[in-house]
Parts: structure tokens; C-alpha cells; sequence
């Protein structure tokens, strides 16, 4: 059997100063997901990003597109789900990934964040 700690639900953030403070305090990527209630692909897409938080390490902050529209300004979304993998400290632009599926997370997951460690009883 496997030991693994549980994952953390993602934090919620609204503003920008949220979204600053949030991502300041983080030392792994971070995944930014973009969703809302009223979309019908966000929920399997946050089921999805769940999923790869029990394998991958890396933290998410979740933003609910219709409370958050400084937030969906500043980043340009305009198609749901959206995501943004972000690397604290990085100089880099943040790319915005829009309409995205799960494919496309995984893919942009597992080619940026380390793979967890996973200890059996035994170990």
C-alpha cells in the first residue's frame, strides 16, 4: 500500500493583490486555474488537476472567473477552463491557456513538475 499525504485543495484567490501574495509565497510551479461554476468543462478539468496533484509536485490557486474580473482582465482569459502554469521567482511571461482540456495539462504538468515521491509501508 501507498503513502501519500493528501492534496491540499487548491487556495482561491480573487484580486490581484491575492494573486501576488499567493504566488510569493510559493516555492514549487504553481498551477493558476481559471474556472467557474456555470462552465461545464471546469469541473472535470479541476477533477483532472487534482488527479495530477497526487502525482506531481506542484500547488494550484484557483480563480472563479465571475468574482475575480480584475483577475480575467489582467490575464486576458476569455475561454473556459483556462490555465497558467506559473514558476515562482521565474522571469518568464506567463503564458494563458485557454479552452484547455485535459491533455493539455497534462502535458504541461508532467514536462515542468517534479514527480512525487511515493513510499510504501514498508520503506
Amino acid at each position: 500500500m501507498l503513502v501519500q499525504p493528501p492534496v491540499a485543495d487548491p487556495v482561491k484567490v480573487e484580486t490581484l493583490d491575492e494573486y501576488t501574495l499567493a504566488i510569493e509565497t510559493r516555492t514549487n510551479p504553481v498551477l493558476v486555474q481559471f474556472g467557474s461554476p456555470n462552465c461545464p468543462r471546469c469541473g472535470p478539468f479541476s477533477d483532472a488537476a487534482k488527479a495530477l496533484a497526487e502525482e506531481y509536485q506542484f500547488e494550484r490557486i484557483y480563480v472563479n472567473t465571475p468574482d475575480a474580473p480584475e483577475l480575467v482582465e489582467e490575464f486576458e482569459v476569455a475561454r473556459l477552463p483556462a490555465f497558467a502554469l506559473v514558476i515562482p521567482g521565474s522571469e518568464d511571461d506567463i503564458d494563458v491557456v485557454q479552452a484547455a482540456d485535459r491533455d493539455m495539462l497534462t502535458m504541461a504538468i508532467t514536462s515542468t513538475c517534479t514527480p512525487k515521491l511515493k513510499l510504501d509501508e514498508d520503506f
